[in-house]
């Protein structure tokens, strides 16, 4: 999902939620458990096509965040392993690069150890839905155009969220049937908003 222009510009691919929604959705319904990829590696080379930006910790953190807001049981990274070098590859390596872990590796690790604190409540709780939900700034974000709206209604414990960045909130009931609440900045990270 990240990407950069020519000019070097960062920005968030422009699908990304909907497809995560649709495969959250997707899941739901028919009883699975949503596994998804996080982009830990640039790619493209001297592809002039493709544009992706080198993953930062921020950029790694955002992916997964917004993963488990839409109910994610799991994550790999891609590219784990630096493939053979082509022109494909050639800019960058996944999380290990001949044998040796790379920066993103250890970012990784920090994040992994962080979701640990709360892995109990989210292993615990099931999905419901995730609201993508606007700022109240003017900056028009493509990406949440055909949100699925603000709609609280049917939580009790939550009726609105005001907000300055665009962020998920990721429903979640337990099995004593209460609701939890996961709530994630989702602005592209290059704009350092917190």
């Amino acid at each position: 999902p990240l990407r950069r222009t020519k000019e070097d510009e960062f920005y968030l691919f422009d699908d990304w939620f909907t497809d995560i929604e649709t495969t959250a959705v997707t899941a739901k319904k028919y009883g699975l458990k949503p596994h998804f990829f996080i982009q830990s590696m640039a790619f493209g080379g001297t592809i002039s096509w493709w544009n992706d930006r080198t993953p930062t910790e921020e950029d790694i953190r955002l992916q997964i965040y917004a993963y488990l807001a839409y109910g994610a049981k799991g994550v790999s990274h891609f590219c784990y392993q630096s493939p053979k070098s082509n022109e494909f590859f050639e800019r960058q390596s996944g999380l290990f690069d001949k044998g040796a872990p790379t920066e993103r590796w250890f970012y990784a690790q920090k994040i992994h150890k962080e979701l640990k604190s709360f892995e109990k409540e989210l292993v615990n709780c099931s999905w419901e839905k995730c609201l993508r939900v606007d700022s109240t700034v003017a900056d028009v974000n493509e990406l949440f155009n055909c949100q699925n709206g603000n709609a609280f209604e049917e939580f009790a414990t939550m009726q609105s969220v005001e907000t300055t960045a665009r962020c998920l909130v990721g429903a979640f009931k337990g099995t004593d049937g209460k609701e939890s609440f996961m709530l994630v900045n989702v602005e592209d990270t290059s704009k350092k908003k917190t």
